[in-house]
């Protein structure tokens, strides 16, 4: 039987199927994953059922019902490769959610969840980062997730990535020698030329949509090996949070932790297209950004504790979405960087 906590989390979720996947065209529905993030952290931290309520509630106001689908692509009957050019298509998201729908339609989810994250990967760049979050928190809490809920709820992430797909570098593995992990600890200032053109947009989605003209930002990323860390490239963004906030650097955390977790989770998986896409997202972070080189092993100036002690605080989906990937971090690996960093990001949010 489920416990309340389970029983509003399903409702929730539920809810929240009701609405788009996105508001004011770019934004993204962040109901399901703030609720899913503050569930996760529930027992530790002392979140009782009404605040997944209240918030749910608060963070639907903005969001738009969704309409009847009306897909007019059968996908269903096309090959992956003609169906690997319509991919970031925003008019399409309907005819990606349904064949979605029909794709988690059997009892074996995870095998249509490796086929689709391998083939889209690649472009979990910009805006499609909060498709792959969304995907990574409905896996995290599938234990509790009545069934049905899972699927539409894949469905509609599914559908969400596949319409915003964006690619950065490649389509394809494009790869060199240097390790991220090198790149993050040393690496040159932007020239201004680049901090020109990233300054002409105004959200994550709109600059990294301008450093893909620029010829140094794919040189640079295409030169980057896939064989590297993620804990140890997390660990090294978590180092640069400081007092001034940066929204881009929030979300290469926070799609990181989600490109680690379905990593983790899922068996006979090849994660390369994952790791090409979220090496692109973590150089275009650095580039937008103008982010300084790392530096480990600082002094940490709060406790795991104090930071889950703020979660029922927690008034906005950003803070409690950076809370739980950052705290996951800490709790896996230990380094004081990510404590750091979630203190930084709820000083900040609130």
């Amino acid at each position: 039987m489920q416990n309340e906590m389970e029983v509003v989390l399903n409702r929730i979720f539920e809810t929240n199927l009701g609405y788009l996947a996105r508001w004011d065209t770019l934004l993204a529905n962040h109901v399901s994953m703030a609720a899913a993030a503050m569930f996760l952290m529930g027992e530790r931290s002392g979140v009782r059922p009404s605040k997944l309520l209240d918030d749910a509630a608060c963070n639907t106001r903005n969001l738009s019902p969704r309409r009847t689908n009306a897909g007019a692509i059968a996908f269903e009957r096309l090959p992956w490769p003609v169906q690997r050019e319509l991919l970031g298509l925003d008019d399409l998201w309907e005819s990606w959610e349904a064949l979605f729908i029909q794709e988690f339609d059997g009892d074996d989810l995870d095998e249509p969840i490796r086929r689709w994250v391998e083939r889209l990967g690649f472009g979990l760049c910009a805006a499609a980062g909060h498709s792959i979050i969304r995907i990574h928190f409905a896996l995290a809490v599938r234990e509790v997730l009545a069934k049905r809920i899972l699927r539409r709820e894949l469905a509609i992430a599914f559908a969400d990535l596949a319409s915003r797909y964006t690619i950065l570098t490649a389509n394809d593995f494009a790869a060199g020698e240097e390790s991220l992990e090198a790149f993050l600890d040393n690496h040159p200032s932007p020239p201004d030329a680049v901090t020109d053109l990233v300054c002409s947009g105004m959200l994550i989605e709109d600059r990294f949509l301008l450093l893909r003209t620029d010829d140094l930002f794919r040189q640079t990323a295409i030169g980057i090996s896939l064989d590297y860390d993620i804990l140890e490239c997390l660990r090294r963004l978590a180092s640069l949070v400081g007092e001034d906030f940066d929204i881009t650097l929030l979300h290469a955390i926070t799609v990181g932790e989600a490109v680690h977790g379905i990593c983790t989770c899922l068996s006979n998986f090849d994660a390369r297209s994952l790791l090409q896409g979220y090496r692109d997202f973590v150089v275009a972070t650095v580039f937008a950004s103008g982010l300084q080189n790392t530096i480990l092993g600082r002094k940490p100036q709060t406790s795991i504790d104090a930071v889950f002690a703020r979660v029922p605080t927690l008034a906005t989906d950003h803070a409690q979405k950076a809370t739980f990937s950052l705290t996951r971090l800490f709790e896996e690996t230990g380094y004081s960087e990510f404590v750091e960093a979630a203190r930084h990001f709820q000083d900040a949010l609130g």
